[in-house]
């Protein structure tokens, strides 16, 4: 539910739009015990607000109804590059997605797999670079679109094949159970050479080992992009989402993180646009950027409503109150 709250960028966003751009109607219960319907037609602002608005200030959302999609089948993957190709592949990866079709959700993924006993032995321990991706028209269509890359250079591991929608998520195959991490993340104004050095520098240092599990420049736009003021979602101008994700398995790893993408950001600040996406943000810097998801005008409208629907600020993880 979080996810849809958040804005919901998920592997048909580039045709499709966010999840919360499908949403047709919400329960919830608010802060004052009220049991409140929202849609198109029932309380329109507030339904404004939940979609894109992010969880944890307006109410607790008791159920969802959400439009569904004609996708049955989807080609989808990722090729393995090794990890000391990075530059050249996420200059390539630039050049790819400057003509994608909307049918096509990707992304450049810097991986440091764990030496763990989940993992595979053919990744255990080990760092690649990851194109990452999802194409929902053709197969056809689809094999010339990965032709860019094949025929390129053969990658170590090529997982990219038909398959039918409900196994996409084996595409990014995140973990299903909890597991203690960090994550951190900026809308991009561009994938150049100075801003591939601070990203490929971030995820594959040279004099040490890595610091962080996971880096992701993800290729939004397309539906996202074209969607209007019928939400609360900002940030639909941009189309570079980069993340990076580690484990902090103890008090002092997660300072030394924190540290590190404190670090990242100021050098990547040149190349970013001040934007945040918060389905990647947790914790004080959640708090901390949360005027940074939304533009100016939207972030006053979900002000208003939050003292309309929370004046006591009961859910307090979110949204100020105006003047608080």
């Amino acid at each position: 539910m979080g996810y849809t709250l958040g804005g919901g960028l998920g592997w048909l966003a580039r045709r499709y739009g966010l999840a919360a751009d499908s949403v047709r109607s919400f329960e919830l219960v608010t802060a004052d015990a009220s049991r409140v319907r929202t849609s198109a037609q029932e309380n329109q602002e507030l339904f404004w607000g939940l979609r894109g608005g992010g969880a944890g200030s307006l109410g607790v959302i008791t159920a969802m109804e959400i439009g569904l999609f004609p996708v049955d089948q989807v080609y989808g993957g990722n090729l393995l590059y090794p990890a000391d190709l990075a530059r050249e592949v996420a200059a390539r990866y630039a050049e790819w997605i400057a003509a994608a079709p909307d049918e096509l959700t990707s992304s450049l993924v810097l991986m440091n797999f764990p030496p763990i006993d989940m993992v595979p032995e053919p990744l255990r321990g080990r760092s690649f670079t990851i194109i990452r991706g999802c194409y929902s028209g053709s197969t056809e269509d689809a094999e010339e679109q990965l032709r860019f890359w094949r025929e390129w250079r053969r990658p170590d591991i090529d997982m990219f094949g038909p398959m039918p929608f409900s196994a996409a998520a084996t595409i990014s195959n995140d973990p299903v159970d909890p597991l203690p991490g960090g994550t951190t993340t900026a809308w991009l104004k561009g994938l150049g050479r100075d801003a591939i050095d601070i990203i490929v520098d971030h995820a594959f240092p040279a004099g040490g080992p890595p610091q962080v599990m996971m880096t992701e420049v993800r290729h939004v736009g397309g539906a996202v992009s074209r969607g209007g003021s019928e939400a609360a979602y900002g940030n639909r101008d941009a189309t570079l989402l980069f993340e990076a994700v580690s484990a902090i398995p103890t008090p002092e790893a997660r300072d030394a993180l924190q540290a590190h993408f404190a670090r990242v950001h100021e050098r990547l600040r040149p190349h970013a646009t001040g934007g945040a996406y918060l389905n990647f943000l947790e914790g004080a810097e959640k708090v901390a950027r949360t005027r940074a998801g939304f533009t100016p005008e939207a972030y006053r409208r979900l002000q208003a409503l939050k003292g309309q629907y929370d004046p006591q600020n009961l859910f307090r993880y979110g949204i100020d109150l105006i003047g608080g």
